[in-house]
């Protein structure tokens, strides 16, 4: 199995690649200097801290580094890491028989946008809140990370990163994927001005992250888009009547 088919299989399954976009890459954004992250694989834990505040931590896994010019290297066949770092997400893999056939290969030439679609598909089909990725000298992480600790872990706002408790509600869709009110109401008033819902069947393999409604996962037109995630104007006026019945618009 090639790297070539992976990058197949996960483009099969880009709900999952979307649904983990939307929920790492919304929650650890670096808003300012003072935000971190720090990890140890001989735990093995992932931490994003503010400060010294916790803001998001829990159980990790090293799917493996890129190096530019090098190529993917599997976690596992990394000399230098603690096999408790990697070997949870190894066992999961080898149960998965659109994955396992790839882990016999040390190495892939690979560039680093498949690298990030596959391992963010990996995390999720693994059951991790999605792919976090670090830098570690010449070499790029990909680490598979659970954010169920810290201040942040009881819910943020998929578009704007927003948390729980710096917003007067968050709406969650039935994946867990969670919309502040602010964004709610301005995804409503978009797909309002836009009238008509688009739900002609998309080609979901040429943009997969950017195709699925978050909400209500299925392949849309006519998304309301924000920096991580995007809506439907049906899911985005749901939201817009249930922010209405409560008195939050």
């Amino acid at each position: 199995m090639t790297f070539d088919d992976l990058v197949t299989n996960a483009r099969r399954e880009g709900l999952l690649v979307a649904q983990a976009s939307a929920r790492v890459g919304s929650a650890l954004q670096a808003g300012n200097e003072n935000e971190r992250w720090s990890v140890d694989l001989s735990v093995p834990r992932f931490e994003w801290r503010e400060g010294e505040q916790l803001l998001f931590g829990g159980p990790c896994q090293l799917l493996g580094t890129f190096v530019e010019g090098d190529g993917f290297l599997w976690g596992f066949e990394n000399e230098s890491i603690d096999a408790a770092g990697w070997q949870t997400a190894k066992q999961r893999m080898q149960q998965l028989p659109d994955v396992a056939g790839a882990l016999s290969t040390r190495a892939f030439k690979a560039g680093r946008d498949d690298v990030q679609f596959v391992c963010t598909w990996l995390a999720a089909k693994l059951g991790f809140t999605g792919c976090f990725v670090g830098t570690v000298g010449t070499a790029e992480a990909f680490l598979a990370v659970t954010l169920s600790e810290g201040t942040g872990a009881s819910g943020w706002c998929c578009f704007c990163s927003a948390l729980r408790h710096q917003r007067r509600a968050l709406i969650a869709g039935p994946a867990g994927v969670m919309l502040c009110e602010q964004c709610g109401a301005t995804c409503a008033d978009i797909a309002a001005e836009r009238g008509a819902t688009d739900a002609t069947p998309l080609d979901t393999s040429a943009a997969p992250t950017l195709r699925f409604c978050v909400f209500c996962l299925e392949p849309r037109g006519g998304l309301v888009l924000g920096p991580h995630a995007g809506l439907c104007a049906e899911c985005a006026s749901l939201v817009g009547d249930v922010l209405t019945e409560k008195g939050l618009r």
